[in-house]
């Protein structure tokens, strides 16, 4: 069992490895945070306004005045990977700030030290002279001392803060700076990037984002001296409210994003113009009477769904990501610290 998790996490951590400079670089950041984000299938970049959606487009918070706190966690395939959030909005000196930091790691992954071996050979039978015996190398067929097996974890850590300023009823833009840090294998790195986004709100129906991710590129520093930098992203985005009866209790929002990047990753996209790649991301979402709000989702290829319910300053989500290598699942807590002003008062 120890074997088949070593293997799994380096087949999952052989995805962001330096080697591959250019693609791939930072994966772990095209994850996300969020967890209704993840039920609409990653099409937040007009849709959010909550702390969380900070991370996909730094003006998503503007005109939302109200001070709020967000808690996620995710156990990813066969609960071996932990994926885990923490984000805060406010409104400060007429800009609304936010900050978010985010963990995707895995513990207890067994690693076996050098010296953790018995020299005895191909044939593990001691005093035989059997060809690499004693020769300070483990060969194939050498017994593995079980005492002399380490506990690590890996992890990788990204920290984004920033402010989204209105620049008039219908337009804001927001700009956000980030810090990531990698720990892979006994390897680290660490590197610098910002976020630029605009918001445009043409009716109380109608909301457009536009986000280019890593706008300067993030450039990471390994501690084997080696460097590697990842390159924008572009997101554009789409949301749609309708509402279904006269009291305006009952809504469908549908929303929908574009993700463009220019890596040359072919084979992980759905539509590819080398070495330029677009991925759609598609969600509904009911809401019943504010409190209740079921969500389906196409994140790429990939089924998405969830459900939230709000009570009060209180609101609990939990998403559903159907995955190639296992399903995932998501759930958070937001916390308003003061009462939810209505709708028409948080946008223009």
């Amino acid at each position: 069992m120890k074997v088949e998790r070593a293997l799994f996490v380096l087949i999952i951590t052989l995805q962001f490895f330096p080697a591959y400079a250019g693609k791939y670089v930072a994966e772990f950041l095209e994850v996300g945070i969020g967890v209704r984000a993840a039920g609409l299938g990653g099409a937040y970049t007009a849709a959010g306004d909550d702390a969380s959606a900070f991370w996909w487009n730094p003006a998503s918070v503007a005109w939302n005045n109200i001070p709020q706190i967000y808690m996620m966690h995710s156990a990813m395939y066969d609960n071996m990977y932990q994926l885990d959030a923490l984000a805060y909005k406010d409104k400060l000196w007429g800009a609304y700030i936010a900050a978010s930091v985010m963990r995707m790691g895995t513990d207890q992954i067994p690693f076996t030290r050098e010296d953790g071996f018995y020299d005895y050979g191909p044939d593990g039978i001691p005093g035989t002279g059997d060809e690499g015996e004693g020769n300070g190398v483990w060969d194939p067929g050498e017994p593995v001392d079980a005492s002399a097996v380490d506990m690590r974890s890996e992890g990788d850590y990204a920290l984004i803060g920033g402010a989204a300023f209105p620049v008039s009823r219908k337009i804001a833009w927001g700009l956000a700076g980030k810090i990531v840090y990698q720990n892979i294998g006994g390897y680290t790195n660490y590197g610098f990037g910002a976020d630029i986004g605009i918001r445009f709100v043409p009716s109380k129906n109608l909301t457009l984002g536009l986000s280019v991710l890593d706008v300067t590129g993030t450039h990471l520093n390994w501690s084997t001296g080696y460097s590697e930098s990842k390159l924008p992203s572009l997101r554009a985005g789409a949301a749609y409210k309708i509402f279904l009866n006269r009291k305006n209790t009952m809504s469908l929002l549908s929303t929908g994003d574009l993700e463009i990047r220019f890596e040359g990753a072919s084979k992980s996209s759905l539509i590819s113009i080398d070495p330029i790649t677009i991925d759609p991301h598609l969600g509904l979402e009911l809401s019943l009477w504010e409190h209740f709000f079921p969500r389906i989702g196409l994140d790429r290829d990939q089924f998405t769904a969830g459900a939230g319910l709000r009570i009060s300053r209180f609101s609990v989500d939990y998403a559903f990501v159907m995955s190639s290598i296992d399903y995932v699942h998501r759930v958070s807590l937001t916390i308003d610290f003061n009462p939810r002003l209505p709708p028409c008062v948080q946008k223009p």
